[in-house]
């Protein structure tokens, strides 16, 4: 097995950068991966923060095999240009937790892939954006991870205190100089400088300020803001540029004091203006502080992180590994979307019986696990859709093309792929064809006087049957007939090679538009035709190829555009398809399917932000289209913004009240607020409009589970043990229902028929089987 090994400096003050390689060793080898933390001295070890994680020193002379990773801190550049020198072949990773080109130590003009790396990772979106506009690197986010068992709000502890970190910068100090020196309230509060003192003491000072003072105006992701909010202080401050993404100085949704970045000024007399209200209400700043803590639990997902490092890695060092699927991220596509939940510890069996919903499957059980989103009900996954598209005639000016555009096209093209098949309803293809339905003479004849285009291809890719665009030959310009013939010809051509595609005749089909494009080359529907047939080939290069050809003669051809960017998704070039996808959204701003796409390839690189960003533009753009507002709240929940989720989820409902999915997502998210009441008519109604499946009916039981509706219940189990008796959605529900009445046989019986079926709901059914045999815990409590 190949081995990760993190490059740690031997600093031994504590610091939020060593403890995050700490961390992530630690993650990852819970996932199984074989991970190290490398030092320089022999025996060195940070202790400090109390994460125990197999160290291996350059004392000990670590072979480095070629398909190990090799994870260097961005401060450690030096020892990045040292391995480049010794040709030390190995996958070199950067993780970057600053953005400022002091903590990287490269010249200007000076890029990590002089030195061999092949990719990066970053705790922020802002980070990972500079990074790929300086440096041109794939780059993943994986936000930091805020220990909720040591970083949480008890307003029991809270004190006058005011606390701030001393290694970031003076600036707090200073403020502290003068208030001490000014008459009044100031003096009922004591200030906490905390410096070097191990992780569990610094905590504990964060629970017991009441204040705390973001000084760094040089941050990177300031996870150190975050744990301040997650313990419950009111944070006064900078944002340091990267506390930006999180940071929110006023609104509703206002979480801190905001200062203008390096401001001193300004900070000193936001802290006084603070402090003095404080004085006279202590209880002002309870909303700003409630808004924190929620902001925080955004970051405090343990089991959401360890996945997102799980499968970068494994990504980097198996490429083809079906975990980079969107459906591992994103759940499978249904016509409905299928509801999402979050686990709650205080009721451990419903709990872990919630997360086998997220894919329609039982998953591992984990009571840190935040919900994850499900694919909405048009996301693309597997090359197929739910969407009508009506392309024709858009945007057509080159005289032959209108001559291959057909209103629509009843030909679906099963398009290749690797990915597991997936359920759709109505289903048409991901690509758009341009097809020749019908051909009129007079369409060629009145297409004949319309400017034929002549740009030029920028395909960058030779050897593959594609030159650049021609111009019309000399003596053809006003000669009608010769046109007239040309169309007939090229719609001729087409029209054979769709009907053999449509037939399997694929590599007929393709010698066919070889002969269209030796008449003429500057169609654009003509390379879009044969980039999807080229796809369907097996050839993505050369698919790629033939889009881009579209898009250079075209470029406000926003459908080759969208396929270009699936293209490119597929075969893991990220940021190139996020661009075409953007492009498309540009040229397009109400073109469904390109929100959908672009907002789930941002949720499976862990960019939420991004994601919500999206569908909020969308819901913008077309503000009676429920879907949107459903793919919000969504993300929203995953967040862990249960309750905006909600709001929104309401909002989609407004605007269709009978629509399944919204509510069968507003139901499962009530009741994992515990708000049964609210949530059984909701799910009841979903089932009503024909959103029945072993998961909508699941969600239902629980429901009435929690009401101690056992009755009601048993008849929706019975239901699923008829209609659904292969899953493990059944006998886990029969199960649970038993529990409640007391029938400890019999559910043990249910949960271990549950465990049969589905070998994934081990977790789940130890976990109760566990309960049941134990003596101190009623069958209450496991229900």
């Amino acid at each position: 097995m190949s081995k990760i090994y993190y490059l740690c400096p031997d600093f031994e003050r504590p610091s939020g950068g060593t403890r995050e390689l700490y961390w992530h060793v630690w993650q990852l080898r819970q996932q199984g991966l074989e991970a190290w933390i490398l030092h320089q001295k022999k025996g060195f070890r940070l202790t400090w923060h109390n994460i125990d994680v197999p160290i291996i020193s350059f004392a000990d002379s670590p072979v480095l095999n070629p398909t190990d990773v090799l994870v260097l801190p961005e401060v450690m550049s030096p020892a990045l240009k040292q391995l480049s020198k010794a040709a030390v072949r190995v996958n070199k990773v950067i993780l970057a937790m600053n953005w400022h080109p002091n903590y990287w130590q490269l010249a200007p003009g000076d890029n990590w892939t002089n030195y061999e790396v092949q990719a990066v990772l970053t705790p922020s979106v802002l980070i990972a954006d500079y990074v790929r506009w300086q440096m041109n690197l794939p780059v993943t986010t994986v936000t930091s991870y805020v220990d909720p068992k040591q970083y949480f709000y008890d307003g029991r502890l809270k004190q006058p205190i005011i606390a701030y970190i001393t290694q970031k910068t003076p600036d707090a100090a200073t403020l502290q100089g003068i208030l001490d020196a000014k008459p009044g309230c100031f003096r009922q509060f004591r200030w906490q400088a905390i410096a070097d003192i191990n992780e569990a003491d610094y905590a504990h000072q964060l629970r017991q300020a009441s204040v705390y003072l973001a000084s760094s105006f040089l941050a990177g992701a300031n996870i150190s803001v975050l744990e301040a909010m997650a313990s419950g202080c009111l944070v006064v401050g900078y944002h340091g540029v990267g506390g930006r993404e999180f940071m929110v100085g006023e609104g509703d949704r206002q979480n801190c004091i905001l200062v203008e970045n390096g401001n001193l000024p300004a900070f000193g007399l936001a802290l006084e203006q603070v402090l003095r209200n404080w004085h006279n209400d202590p209880k002002q700043y309870d909303q700003v502080v409630q808004n924190a803590i929620a902001t925080a639990r955004a970051y405090q997902n343990q089991t959401q992180q360890a996945e997102c490092l799980a499968t970068f890695y494994r990504s980097l060092l198996h490429p083809e590994s079906p975990s980079d699927s969107a459906e591992d991220v994103l759940g499978t596509v249904t016509k409905h979307v299928q509801p999402q939940q979050t686990n709650v510890q205080d009721n451990m069996a419903l709990a872990i019986a919630d997360q086998r919903e997220q894919n329609g499957k039982a998953v591992s059980a984990s009571t840190e696990n935040a919900p994850r989103v499900n694919v909405l009900e048009t996301v693309i996954s597997g090359g197929e859709t739910n969407i009508e598209v009506t392309v024709a005639n858009h945007g057509v000016n080159n005289p032959t093309s209108k001559a291959l555009i057909a209103s629509d096209s009843d030909s679906p093209i099963e398009k290749t792929s690797d990915k597991p098949p997936v359920t759709v309803t109505q289903s048409r293809r991901t690509q758009i064809e341009y097809t020749q339905a019908e051909y009129t003479q007079e369409k060629a004849l009145e297409s004949s006087n319309t400017p034929q285009k002549t740009s030029q291809s920028s395909s960058s890719r030779s050897g593959r049957g594609f030159g650049k665009v021609t111009q019309p030959r000399k003596g053809t310009k006003g000669k009608s007939k010769g046109k007239k013939a040309a169309v007939e010809s090229i719609s001729t051509l087409v029209q054979k090679a769709s009907q053999l595609r449509q037939e399997g005749y694929l590599e007929e089909s393709q010698a066919l538009y070889k002969q269209a494009f030796e008449i003429d080359r500057t169609i654009p529907e003509l390379w879009f035709n044969y980039g999807n047939l080229l796809q369907q080939l097996g050839q993505p290069l050369d698919a790629e190829d033939a889009f881009r050809q579209a898009t250079s003669i075209r470029p406000e051809f926003f459908q080759a555009h969208l396929n270009l960017a699936n293209l490119l998704r597929d075969r893991h070039q990220i940021e190139d398809a996020i661009t075409h996808y953007r492009h498309v959204i540009q040229l397009e701003p109400r073109f469904s399917l390109a929100y959908h796409n672009l907002g789930q390839i941002l949720m499976e690189q862990h960019r939420s932000p991004e994601a919500v960003e999206v569908f909020m533009i969308w819901a913008q753009a077309d503000p009676k289209n429920p879907v949107p507002l459903n793919g919000l709240g969504i993300i929203l929940q995953c967040q862990g913004r249960y309750h905006d989720a909600v709001r929104v989820f309401e909002k989609a409902l407004t605007l269709d009240p009978e629509r399944s999915d919204s509510l069968n997502n507003l139901g499962t998210l009530l009741r994992m607020l515990h708000r049964p009441h609210d949530a059984l008519p909701y799910l009841r109604q979903a089932i009503a409009q024909g959103s029945i499946s072993d998961t909508t009916l699941t969600n239902l039981i629980h429901t009435l589970l929690n009401l101690g509706q056992v009755g009601e219940a048993l008849s929706h189990i019975e239901q699923i043990l008829e209609q659904y008796p292969n899953t493990a959605s059944g006998p886990l529900m029969q199960g649970l229902a038993q529990t409640q009445l007391a029938q400890n046989g019999a559910a043990i019986a249910s949960f271990q028929r549950a465990w049969e079926l589905e070998q994934k709901v081990a977790a789940i059914s130890n976990a109760l089987l566990t309960l049941l045999y134990r003596d101190d815990v009623s069958e209450a409590d496991v229900v």
